[in-house]
């Protein structure tokens, strides 16, 4: 599971800007023009064309025609050996097991024009992605008696079944290539400066980047004889 981007940015919360060092306090006549937001040039150095926010979401675009199995647990220290002296084994198997695993697997988010970004802002819309990072328990109560030839060995497994999904996020501040002030204190009781950065606009429609990723659509569990 990767996350690829470069470089820095706001922290989106809620609309506002808020950086690691500094509090962002904006006049109503900076933020409020052309009814967005002025970002600070010196925490979104590479002048992001998009920037995401509280509101961006992830839209499912492809997915794989087929799924596929996960393995989450492989119970071969309950493996049975069926004697290789008798004619035939029963392997009855009647025990329950609980495996935590990941919902979402193998998956990987790319930010396209929205350039530069802060680990924040990557885990704000790895949240957005459905299952992203979330773990679950299955617990699952075997119950299966089998017949084993003489040499045979038998054990239990539990499986998750998972299908290939990728897509990309919707909503975002754009970028309006017009200069502004933002006024920053990071001490409410101390003075703060005006600071250069650049006016976003926010776009529900306007879609950026891409994610992938496998996600859980089913469970189930078996027995491998060998």
């Amino acid at each position: 599971m990767g996350i690829n981007a470069s470089g820095k940015a706001w922290i989106i919360r809620g609309g506002t800007a808020l950086a690691a060092t500094m509090t962002c306090l904006i006049p109503a006549t900076q933020a409020q023009a052309s009814s967005g937001n002025c970002f600070s040039d010196a925490n979104n150095p590479g002048i992001s064309q998009v920037l995401p926010g509280d509101n961006t979401v992830s839209v499912p675009r492809q997915q794989a025609a087929n799924t596929w199995q996960d393995w989450i647990w492989r119970g071969t220290d309950d493996q049975y050996v069926c004697n290789p002296k008798v004619t035939s084994c029963t392997y009855s198997y009647g025990k329950s097991h609980s495996t935590s695993y990941g919902d979402s697997v193998g998956g990987q988010i790319t930010l396209g024009n929205a350039t530069s970004v802060t680990k924040s802002m990557l885990n704000l819309v790895a949240n957005v992605i459905p299952n992203w990072s979330k773990t679950s328990t299955d617990e699952t109560d075997y119950n299966f008696s089998i017949q084993m030839k003489p040499g045979q060995t038998a054990y239990p497994y539990q499986y998750i079944q998972r299908r290939w999904t990728q897509g990309d996020f919707k909503g975002a501040w754009v970028n309006e290539n017009q200069t502004c002030k933002v006024y920053t204190s990071s001490n409410p009781r101390h003075p703060g400066k005006d600071v250069p950065g650049h006016m976003y606009y926010w776009d529900p429609s306007r879609t950026f980047g891409s994610w992938s990723t496998n996600r859980e659509v089913g469970r189930g569990y078996g027995y491998v004889v060998s």
